[in-house]
C-alpha cells in the first residue's frame, strides 16, 4: 500500500505525552502535588506452556497488573515526602509493627490525559485500590544549583479501567 499525500494529511494528530494530571484524592489538604513522570501499566495475560500431544501447547496465564510510578516534585517544606511517610505508616506501622486496614489506605489513583485541542480528558485512566509500596530515595547534589528534589514512589494497585 502506498501512503498518499491526501491520506496522510487526514491522519489524526499524536498524542502527547506532555497533556495529562494525577489525581490522587487522599493527598487533599496534605500536600500539592506536582508530577514530573507517570508509568501507566495494563493488564497482562501471559501466555503459560503447556506439555501435551508431543509438544508445547500455549495457553492463557493467570492476569497479572504491575504496580504504577510516579516520579513527584518535592515542595520546599517536604509535604510530599511527609504525606507519602504518612500513607505508608497506614499500611505497615514499622514502630508498632502492625498493619494497617486495607480500607484505610487502598485509595484510587487517576490520571486524565487531554488532547490539545480539548479542556477535558480524552481518555481517563483509574487505578482502584492504590497504596505506596516503595518511595525512592532522594538524590542530593550540589553540581545543579537550581536542581530540584524529586521522589520516585512506587504503587501497588488491584485494577485498571
Amino acid at each position: 500500500m502506498v501512503l498518499l499525500r491526501d491520506t496522510a494529511l487526514k491522519a489524526p494528530d499524536p498524542a502527547l505525552s506532555s497533556l495529562w494530571q494525577v489525581m490522587i484524592p487522599f493527598a487533599n489538604g496534605k500536600a500539592v502535588l506536582f508530577a514530573e513522570s507517570v508509568t501507566l501499566t495494563w493488564t497482562k495475560v501471559p501466555a503459560e506452556a503447556r506439555f501435551a500431544d508431543g509438544k508445547h501447547q500455549y495457553y492463557p496465564g493467570f492476569a497479572e497488573l504491575d504496580g504504577i510510578t510516579i516520579t513527584f516534585y518535592e515542595t520546599h517544606d517536604h509535604k510530599v515526602g511527609n504525606w507519602l511517610q504518612e500513607w505508608q505508616r497506614l499500611v505497615y506501622d514499622s514502630e508498632s509493627g502492625i498493619y494497617g486496614y486495607p480500607a484505610k489506605y487502598k485509595q484510587d489513583i487517576t490520571v486524565n490525559l487531554f488532547s490539545k485541542f480539548s479542556k477535558s480528558p480524552a481518555k481517563i485512566v483509574t487505578y482502584n485500590r492504590c497504596w505506596p509500596t516503595d518511595k525512592g530515595p532522594y538524590e542530593l547534589n550540589y553540581s545543579e544549583e537550581t536542581g530540584r528534589i524529586t521522589i520516585q514512589a512506587q504503587f501497588a494497585t488491584d485494577k485498571v479501567k
